[in-house]
């Protein structure tokens, strides 16, 4: 043992706080501490230190206590009476904890407490002997109790007995008393024993079967807990109350009868018991409380009995076998999500006196195919039916004033709140009733049935995720109320292949159109002032022109994918922006690394190639012409705003002047803005002087480029040498920038 020698007021100070320090980490959790070597040269203090290199001890008001031990520790250990003529008196909770090399221990006649968890996960120790002098506590066959008997404390975690059996002076069984036996088979109970604590058998995997006297009156929270291989417990009828998660990850357990007493099925009582098929409520239960049967995926069979009023919060959710419930009239509230990821329910009669349905209560009952709602329901919160991916039909009781039913969808009785669609409804058009003013959540979570859906003016607002997962949605016409898109409000939409939104519309919200894999064609009106982060990630656009009015585009909003699981979100090669010189839109642009294309705001002009799609918005105010241009012809038609229509087809322009009059050095294919690199800024001049041409504007590239010779500039334009200026020339350009990328690196 060494021992800090200082000198001086200061000294002295420094070593009384290096001996706190040196305390408080001792005193800390001690698990792992096993595992820690020490050396010889270890610094110790007054208060604290180490006993025969074995033990962690600290001193306080001159008596010791136990705080951890090493990994040199004996396997048959004793703990001595005393440590440097101090009386040991205290072995703390967590002086064994994980000790793995013990296999017995004696306690002497000094100890006067021994905290709960001191041997907790010991799992070889098969005996605890304390001294027949101790005034506090006693042994019986290895066992700790208290002095009396009376108290089991602690039985060894590695104690080998294929069936255990208490002795008779015990009446109670304190807090994790059996806790990670994973030797023990079964458990036989004297009548003597009234209470059990909690967490008693937790974590004892190899436990199997339990009997419980006659005498039992309650028993702890996650009694059972983990003992995965329990399969038969006798519970007396006596027993009034139980714990929570009384039996939660008891994969083995299939069928139990409980005690006519009780009146509450606690919190996670069953939650995880995989193999349970049957049970049978006693008359009297009046509450389930949440996750009570939560994961019991083989669960068939469920008798729910006259006397319950309440079931809690995903009670029963992942039951995926439960296949059909009864809810009788007694019961007048169900929880969110109480039947979610019941997959195989396909019948379910809800109470008659019930009076709400709240957030996800069927969410993803992926076989119901009906729901009657009765009378008295007056509340049915967002999301209820959300993923019911085989529903047909909503039913609403005759003398039901809070809801009704239009065309299969349920809205409010007032018809003024859109409620939910069933998924499973087919109809290839659908229209919302002209009196919807509010589109509620997941209205039309997982819809299978509609291909065109109209909004009607009507509608001035949506919650988010209004039509989220959508699947079958094509097309989508948004009516002139709206003023805002929410967020996630097409989040998923997987079927939509184009949108049109509207000028009335100012807002499109985060995540509004994300993952809508299929979706090429955007048209973004006027009005439209922010876009919000990942808007459009995960959509199938290859570009996208951006009205000079938006002044806020979020991160990643346009041109990125993000796979589930990836941190990142990954640009799209091949996206590239058209927007106006200054705008936001070139903004995102650069900061993002997308090829921008400058573009005359006034016009209307669609740029298709492929699947891709650019496109601005109408000027409604005057005659405007709507042109798509492709790399072989171009086709041009008016808005629908009552002004005549023009047609005509057009091949690209083909060059006419003879470029070796010019007089001057001839210039570098590609190279378009004569600053003799060819680069991705040459690539978006050579498409706005394509999309001019297509508008019949007669562009000049010096309109385009300041201080350029527009000659050298459209001689440059040609890359390909084929005597026309089009798409294939700003392909021939990128493909030229790429490979000296490559190249120079």
């Amino acid at each position: 043992m060494y021992y800090i020698e200082c000198e001086g007021f200061f000294m002295k100070r420094l070593e009384k706080f290096l001996c706190k320090l040196c305390s408080f980490i001792i005193c800390l959790n001690g698990i792992g501490l096993q595992n820690i070597m020490y050396s010889n040269d270890l610094i110790a203090c007054a208060e604290t230190g180490i006993y025969e290199n074995m033990l962690l001890y600290s001193v306080e008001s001159d008596e010791v206590s136990i705080t951890g031990s090493l990994n040199t520790i004996n396997n048959n250990l004793a703990v001595p009476s005393e440590i440097n003529g101090l009386p040991v008196v205290r072995i703390t909770g967590t002086a064994f904890t994980n000790c793995s090399s013990l296999r017995s221990i004696s306690i002497p006649a000094s100890i006067e407490e021994i905290e709960s968890g001191a041997f907790a996960k010991c799992v070889n120790l098969t005996e605890i002997n304390v001294s027949e002098d101790n005034l506090y506590y006693s042994s019986v066959n290895g066992i700790l109790l208290d002095k009396n008997g009376s108290h089991l404390l602690r039985c060894p975690g590695g104690i080998t007995a294929a069936t255990f059996t208490f002795p008779n002076t015990v009446t109670a069984v304190v807090d994790t008393a059996f806790q990670y036996c994973i030797n023990l088979g079964s458990i036989i109970m004297p009548d003597t024993v009234t209470s059990i604590g909690n967490g008693v058998f937790s974590g004892s995997t190899a436990l199997e079967k339990v009997s419980l006297p006659d005498s039992l009156q309650s028993t702890g929270a996650y009694l059972f807990s983990g003992c995965t291989s329990l399969k038969y417990v006798d519970f007396p009828e006596q027993v009034q109350s139980v714990g929570v998660g009384t039996f939660s990850g008891c994969t083995s357990i299939s069928q139990i009868s409980l005690p006519s007493n009780l009146s509450v099925i606690p919190k996670q009582f069953f939650s995880g018991c995989s193999s349970l098929y049957s049970v049978t409520l006693p008359e009297g239960i009046s509450k389930i409380e949440s996750s009570a049967f939560s994961g019991c995926k083989a669960l068939n069979y469920l008798k729910i009995p006259d006397s319950l009023s309440s079931i809690g919060s995903y009670a029963f959710s992942d039951c995926t076998s439960l296949t059909s419930i009864n809810i009788p009239d007694s019961v007048t509230y169900i929880g969110e999500g109480a039947f979610s990821g019941c997959t195989g329910l396909n019948d379910i009669s809800l109470s008659e006196k019930l009076v709400s349905l709240c957030t996800d209560t069927f969410n993803g009952c992926a076989s119901l195919k009906k729901v009657t709602l009765p009378e008295q329901l007056s509340d049915i919160e967002n999301g209820a039916f959300r993923s019911c991916t085989a529903m047909e039909t909503v039913e609403v009781s005759e003398g039901n004033h809070s809801f009704t039913t239009n065309d299969g969808a349920l809205l409010t009785y007032d018809e003024t709140e859109f409620i939910y669609y069933p998924a499973a409804r087919y109809t290839y058009q659908y229209k919302m009733p002209d009196s919807v003013t509010h589109i509620r959540s997941n209205a039309f979570s997982k819809c299978a049935g509609i291909s065109n859906l109209e909004i009607p003016d009507s509608v001035s607002n949506a919650d988010k995720n209004a039509f989220s997962d959508a699947l079958s949605i094509q097309n989508i016409t948004i009516g002139s109320g709206f003023t805002s898109i929410p967020d996630n409000m097409f989040s998923g939409c997987t079927g939509l292949r184009s949108i049109i939104i509207p000028e009335n519309i100012t807002s499109i919200g985060e995540y509004a159109f994300k993952g809508c894999s299929n979706l090429t064609s955007v048209t973004i009106g006027s009005g439209i002032k922010s876009i919000g982060k990942h808007a459009f990630i995960g959509c199938a656009l290859n570009s996208i022109l951006i009205p000079a009015n938006v002044t806020s585009i979020g991160d990643c909003a346009f041109g990125y994918t993000k796979s589930q699981g990836e941190l990142q979100e990954t640009p799209l090669s091949s996206f590239s922006i058209s927007g106006s010189r200054g705008s936001a839109a070139e903004k995102y642009a650069l900061v993002c690394g997308f090829p921008f294309i400058p573009i005359n705001e006034t016009l209307t002009t669609s740029v298709t190639t492929g699947t891709s799609s650019i496109i601005t918005t109408p000027d409604t105010s005057a005659s405007t012409t709507t042109t798509t241009t492709t790399a072989a012809n171009i086709s041009s038609t008016n808005n629908t705003h009552g002004t005549s229509t023009t047609t005509s087809t057009t091949t690209a322009p083909i060059l006419t002047t003879d470029f070796t009059n010019i007089g001057e050095a001839e210039p570098e294919p590609g190279d378009v803005n004569n600053d003799n690199i060819v680069d991705i800024t040459d690539a978006s001049y050579v498409l706005t002087y394509f999309a001019m041409t297509a508008a019949s504007m007669n562009p000049s590239f010096d309109q385009i480029i300041p201080n350029c010779n527009a000659e050298k500039s459209l001689l440059a334009a040609d890359a390909n040498g084929d005597g026309e200026i089009n798409i294939a020339d700003a392909t021939f350009i990128l493909d030229i920038y790429v490979k000296k990328a490559v190249k120079n690196t």
